[in-house]
């Protein structure tokens, strides 16, 4: 039985709380009865078990106690986790029948006249002579009455009807994704041995995190489209926008900062990024340095080029390491050098010339690269069986101006800051074409997004960052650092979200780290 979002959204409230508690460990499958529970009261689905009770280690993965048992059938079923899921789904039917519908007829119980009044306080549809009735959600208990216009309804149920689909649409892409990733878990779970018991636990790790992402997103675009369902009749037909905004649940995080931490001083940091191994990468003028992610220095790596160059921007990547050189000298020539989880290089390619910093960023197996000079987007391909850096095709857009600033935005999409043109655009890495364009942010910097569809986008004339919706571009708050030590004259050249923590290549001021609530 898999676990499916409840339609009422207290019981799914209940159910997110819990969500932990129906998933296997391993896949993130929520196969609710087919939990094993093992000595230690972790808890998996049978087939992971059985495939560990197949290799020979036959360890708990989490706590490493034996596992004794041959077969997964062996161990007991889980009754705490179907019990409770059984109880939410119940909890769930109940609170279905609590629902309240609109029809042709008054909502009043036992009355039959057509609908005359709509009351915004209770959001019951009423004739006129029930609506003089008290009002259970206004203070005054009077009704807070419209009058009701059936074809404005009609017309506010069309838009709705359309929101709704491009809803559906994008929640199966997710599911989709979703379901590819559980699958490559599965995969690795039927070929596990002693051997290789360590290394597929790893990226069964790697891979979750991804997951759980999409969970996440998932989770949202279903609620958000479940509620829409619910209330469809009650949409403010003079303004459907605040509808969506009502429903964006996700859309409201408050990104409190709580503290800051000067990480470096002494050196130009340009560049900052998630390493393979779960620390940060940071480029500067001399190479790159590895920081644990509590701020710890691991080792600094000098670049080992023919001229003297600078690391302005680096990225990771399937646990590679991608650092974009620029020479010193007057050519300015840059070069993208690809290297392994052990800092070795693969191989590197030349990447187009520009006399300012400018970035890059990766997905779905391709470079991209901006060309503020000729103000367009060159894609590369970072197969390594076909030429290294082979250029795939170029991404120009009349309103481009300079084009500098890129950052990955899962799932399959970048964000690109403009500040020349004072624009922000979203790009879909599928098809290589632009899902929206932003102008809420004037001459917008550095950009990077979070794991709950926001969009972060570093602005200097305010000196503050902007939290954009990643659906649709629009502005959901600032966050000002003044109040955090952040230097006066200090400018964020690139950032980057680990955790609860904000990474902030600073040029000559160095990186910081802000932690959020």
């Amino acid at each position: 039985m898999a676990a499916k979002c409840p339609a009422s959204p207290t019981a799914a409230l209940i159910e997110e709380r819990f969500y932990d508690s129906f998933e296997c460990q391993i896949c993130t499958l929520a196969n609710i009865r087919r939990f094993r529970l093992l000595p230690c009261q972790h808890k998996l689905c049978i087939d992971c078990l059985q495939s560990i009770l197949l290799s020979r280690s036959k360890k708990c993965p989490f706590c490493k106690i034996a596992l004794h048992k041959s077969q997964a059938t062996d161990y007991p079923v889980c009754r705490q986790t179907v019990q409770l899921w059984d109880n939410i789904q119940g909890l769930q039917s109940d609170l279905s029948q609590q629902k309240k519908r609109k029809d042709d007829n008054c909502s009043t119980l036992g009355c039959d006249r057509k609908i005359d009044m709509h009351c915004t306080k209770c959001l019951l549809y009423m004739c006129f002579q029930c609506s003089k009735s008290k009002c259970n959600e206004s203070e005054s208990r009077v009704h807070d009455l419209n009058e009701y216009d059936e074809e404005k309804e009609t017309l506010a149920k069309v838009k709705n009807e359309s929101w709704k689909e491009a809803q559906q649409d994008r929640l199966e892409k997710i599911k989709k994704e979703r379901s590819r990733l559980m699958d490559k878990i599965k995969r690795r779970m039927a070929v596990i041995t002693d051997e290789n018991f360590s290394e597929t636990m790893k990226h069964v790790k790697e891979t979750k995190v991804m997951i759980e992402l999409l969970k996440d997103m998932e989770s949202r675009a279903t609620e958000e489209l479940e509620n829409r369902t619910m209330e469809e009749d009650e949409i403010d037909v003079d303004d459907i926008s605040e509808l969506v905004e009502k429903f964006s649940m996700f859309e409201k995080k408050t990104f409190e900062i709580v503290r800051h931490q000067e990480i470096e001083n002494k050196k130009v940091v340009y560049s900052v990024a998630r390493s393979p191994n779960d620390g940060i990468i940071t480029g500067d003028v001399k190479g790159f340095t590895i920081y644990t992610s509590n701020g710890k220095q691991v080792k600094s790596i000098p670049t080992v080029t023919a001229e003297p160059t600078c690391v302005i921007c680096v990225r990771s990547y399937n646990q590679q390491i991608y650092v974009l050189c620029e020479e010193l000298a007057f050519g300015k020539r840059r070069t993208m050098v690809v290297l392994n989880s052990v800092y070795g290089e693969i191989y590197n390619f030349p990447v187009c010339g520009y006399h300012q910093v400018s970035q890059f960023a990766i997905c779905n197996d391709k470079f991209y690269v901006a060309d503020p000079r000729k103000k367009r987007l060159i894609v590369h391909s970072t197969n390594q069986r076909e030429s290294a850096g082979k250029v795939l095709s170029e991404i120009p857009n009349d309103s481009f101006h300079t084009p500098a600033f890129l950052s990955l935005c899962p799932p399959g999409s970048l964000i690109i800051s403009d500040p020349g043109a004072h624009k922000v655009y979203k790009l879909d890495c599928r098809t290589d074409k632009f899902t929206w364009v932003s102008t809420a942010v004037t001459e917008p910097g550095s950009v990077c997004c979070d794991q709950l569809f926001h969009v972060l986008v570093w602005c200097a004339v305010k000196r503050q960052i902007a939290v954009l919706s990643t659906d649709t571009g629009e502005l959901r708050k600032w966050i000002s650092l003044d109040a955090f030590g952040f230097p006066d004259q200090g400018h964020i050249i690139d950032m980057c979200l680990r955790e609860n923590s904000l990474w902030a290549a600073a040029l000559r001021h160095g990186l910081y780290k802000f932690d959020f609530a």
